[in-house]
Order: structure tokens, then sequence, then C-alpha cells
């Protein structure tokens, strides 16, 4: 696609047919009254659409903080483009042109339309070469906002070569109508490539890596794409991916008078949310990291990250919500793949990969089965993030939690005491009946030695007895008077 505002047909396609580019003089801005200023009024809510795209032309109401009016993409894609207010374009009727001659080109067909410009195929005639030709839709009567952003959307693509962006070939204006004109692709777009169904877990993967080698080199020199989505690549008759629409890229340095603080560009279910809260000083490298997860998301899954029935609902869901974890939606998906697309989609720009390159070499791992450097978050970080969303609940069951967690604690204060005074009651309890026992044993002990004594007491008087017994048979006299005889004798 080469509309930043409408999503291309199957006929239409950009590719770099040579390297050899013009590189866009400066806008004539040109003002127009104030009269030609107008608003979108709000929409009803549509219906959710289908498929990878965000439900049908979504409208955004005009922000009162930021005095705008919000321009949503139509047709068949169901993505759409928020712009900043302009003025009223001109109606062009589709396909009916005086001439077919638009200075040195042929307009062969229309392909692309949208809020603020019209895409043509069309015939380089003095290079005999078939291009994309982009208008302001407005024609004549552009306004100096949108004169700027068609020369800076021009201008960032035409410093841009590489072989996975679609290259800007010219610049200029044709009775005061500026135009672009850009390689000319025959082939789908990633939307209508997974319209049907997702990719395979592989071949989701390696497109990937050389989209978001395409857009890390972008990066680098200082182009941030901001509205990056499967609509906005490419596939060229070789399956080759193309980067395309850089309407609403934001040029480092060069950016300050377009993308005022509070302004919200780009495609809702795509855009980070540093973006969605119009925090124009926070995009930057990895905020199309974000987006290039969300495009990842769209292959393995077929829908975007997040869609609502308005462009609005859609954006609080960007802030508010985390995605649908992957394998709810395809169980088919490597655990790992599943991270590298969830670091991506962090909510918060530190968290995500550093560059598109960095995703891009972790991609590779993936592929090579080795360790990507990605990890699941941890439970308390969905935790932290979790009462990020939900403060008033937080704090509630914070308080609820609090005060359990001190009548819990007093609880088992009062516990711990009555336990103690148990333990001390138990032990004297212990201490008093060993004392009985011991008093006890010795009582035994006692009784047992006084048992022993009037046991040898009772036999030591049976012997005296014996012996008195056996001693009165004895004449004493008798034997005295012997025993003196035998002592004479001696």
């Amino acid at each position: 696609m080469n509309d930043p505002d409408q999503p291309e047909t199957s006929d239409q396609r950009c590719a770099p047919i040579e390297s050899e580019r013009t590189i866009p003089p400066r806008a004539k801005e040109t003002h127009t009254d104030a009269a030609s200023e107008s608003t979108i009024p709000p929409n009803p809510p549509v219906p959710v659409g289908e498929g990878a795209g965000e439900p049908a032309d979504q409208t955004i109401p005009p922000s009162s903080e930021t005095n705008r009016t919000a321009e949503t993409e139509v047709g068949g894609e169901n993505d759409q483009t928020i712009l900043p207010g302009r003025s009223a374009p001109v109606t062009e009727e589709r396909g009916n042109h005086d001439s077919n001659r638009f200075g040195d080109y042929e307009i062969l067909q229309e392909i692309a339309r949208g809020g603020m410009g019209v895409v043509y195929k069309a015939r380089q005639i003095s290079l005999n070469r078939t291009v994309a030709l982009k208008k302001i839709l407005s024609g004549q009567l552009a306004g100096e906002e949108d004169l700027r952003r068609f020369q800076v959307e021009a201008e960032a693509s035409a410093q841009l070569d590489h072989v996975g962006i679609v290259p800007v070939y010219d610049f200029g204006q044709v009775d005061g109508q500026y135009f672009f004109s850009m390689g000319f692709v025959e082939g789908d777009d990633l939307a209508e490539r997974i319209r049907e169904r997702p990719m395979e877990a592989e071949a989701a993967a390696a497109m990937m890596i050389k989209i978001a080698q395409a857009v890390g080199y972008a990066n680098a020199q200082g182009v941030i794409h901001r509205d990056l989505k499967p609509s906005n690549v490419l596939l060229d008759g070789n399956n080759e991916p193309k980067v395309t629409d850089f309407g609403v890229a934001k040029q480092q340095g060069n950016d300050s008078e377009l993308t005022a603080q509070g302004q919200i560009l780009g495609t809702p279910s795509y855009m980070p949310p540093e973006q969605a809260a119009g925090q124009g000083d926070g995009v930057d490298q990895r905020s199309d990291v974000y987006a290039l997860g969300a495009i990842l998301y769209a292959l393995l899954t077929g829908r975007p990250p997040f869609q609502a029935a308005t462009a609005v609902e859609t954006m609080i869901q960007v802030l508010d919500q985390d995605p649908v974890p992957i394998s709810q939606l395809n169980s088919t998906i490597p655990r790992d793949l599943e991270t590298i697309c969830l670091k991506c989609l962090q909510k918060e720009p530190a968290k995500r990969y550093a560059s598109a390159e960095a995703m891009a070499e972790d991609l590779q791992r993936y592929l090579d089965d080795e360790p990507i450097v990605a990890r699941p978050p941890t439970r308390v970080e969905h935790l932290g993030r979790w009462v990020r969303k939900n403060k008033a609940t937080a704090i509630g069951t914070g308080l609820v939690a609090a005060t359990l967690i001190v009548a819990t604690l007093i609880s088992i204060s009062f516990a711990v005491e009555a336990g103690r005074q148990r333990d001390v009651a138990s032990a004297q309890r212990d201490a008093a009946k060993i004392a009985k026992e011991e008093a006890d044993n010795q009582r035994e002990i006692a009784e047992a030695k006084t048992e022993e004594v009037a046991k040898k007491a009772d036999e030591m008087r049976v012997m005296v007895d014996f012996q008195a017994e056996q001693l009165s048979g004895i004449d004493v006299p008798a034997m005295g008077a012997a025993l003196d005889r035998k002592s004479t004798r001696l």
C-alpha cells in the first residue's frame, strides 16, 4: 500500500524498481481560509469486524483537549489510520478524470483512496516504467498542514534505501497539485494474506525477521514509522515483504510542528500505549517494536491484539488491558515465539526489545532452535501490572489484607504466649513428676535396705540362739581344768 489512509486493493503494490531516486524539494506551503476547516462529528459505534484488521470504519470523536479531528481509513481492510485535523477534502469522482495525463505520468487506474490521499497505477512516460502515483485528495485546495505532512512522507521514504522498503522516485507538483511516485508491485499485502487463516509459526517468524530488519534500518536513519500494520506491508511476486506508507512517520528532530503533544496518530489496534495516550515525546523506535509485535500477533492468530466496536474503545484496551495470550487463540504456536511477541507488546517501552534489530535477532534464535533472550513475565510482574490497572481495587484489597495480617499477627502473638505458658506449666508438671519419681525411688531403696538390715538382724539372732544352745551343754569347769593340764604339759 502506498496511501497511509487507505489500504490498497490487490491490484496495486509498491516495490523498489531502481535504486536511483529524486530527493524531493520542500513543498511550497499554502494557506487556506478558516472557512475551509471542518471537523468530523462522532458516529455511532460500529459492530466489531473480523480478520486481521480493526473493526470497520471506526471513528474517533474530536478531542476537546487537542482540538483536532480524527480521521479513519475506509475500505475492506478493516483497519484505520488516525490523522490530525486538516482542511476539508475536495471529492474526486473515482475513475472520472478529464485527462489521463498528469505531467510526466499517464494515469492507468485508481488503486487506493483514503481520507487524505489517492493512489493511482501510472506509467512514467520519460522512463517508460510503471509506478504508483500518489496525490493529495484535496488537490489544489490542500491546506498547509496537509502539504507539509505530504512532503514529510515523501522525504521520509526518499531517504530510505532498503530492499524491504518501498522507494520514492519523484516528488513535485503539476498545476499546483502535489504528488510523489513510488515503486509498484503486483501482489497482496499481509492483511489480505492472513484474511482466511493465520500463518504457520516458522513462516510468520521468517517473515517478521525481514520486516523488522527493514524497520530497524528506517529507525537507524531517524525515521519512526508510527503506523505499522499488516496492510502497510506489501508482498511482491517472490513473497518478499515491503514496508510502505510513511504518511504519519516521525523524523527525529523534524516533527515538532506536525505532531503536538496530546495528538494521536496511527491505527488503534496496532499503536503502542504511549502513542494512544498522545505522548509524542515518548514515541521512539520501541514504539515501532510494539507495532511489529502487534503484526506478529495478527500473523499468528488472524486478529490484532486489541479490537473493539470503536477506535476509542480500542485505545482504552491498548492502555489498560493485556492481550489475550496467543496460546489461547492458537494452541499450535510454540511458547518461545509467543514470548517474543508478548515482549514486544509490553506496556512499558523499557520492557520491550530495545530495537527492531534486537527483535529480529531473537526471532532468528527461535528459528535456529537456540535459547531466546526474551522471557515470560514473572508472577510478581503480573501482579504489578494488575495493581497498576486496578488501583482502587488494589487499595481496598490492600487495606483488607493489611487488616487481616494485623489480626493474624495479634492472634499469633496471643497463641504464642498461651503456648509459652502451656510449655512452662508442662515443664513444671514434668519436674514435679520427676521429683516424685525420684522420691518414690529413694523410698523404695530405703525400704529395701531396711528390710535387708532386718533380715540380717534376724539371721544374727538365729545364729546367736543356736550358738547359745550349743554352748549350754558344755561343762565349763571340766573344760577349764583340761585346758590347764594341756598348758602344763607344754
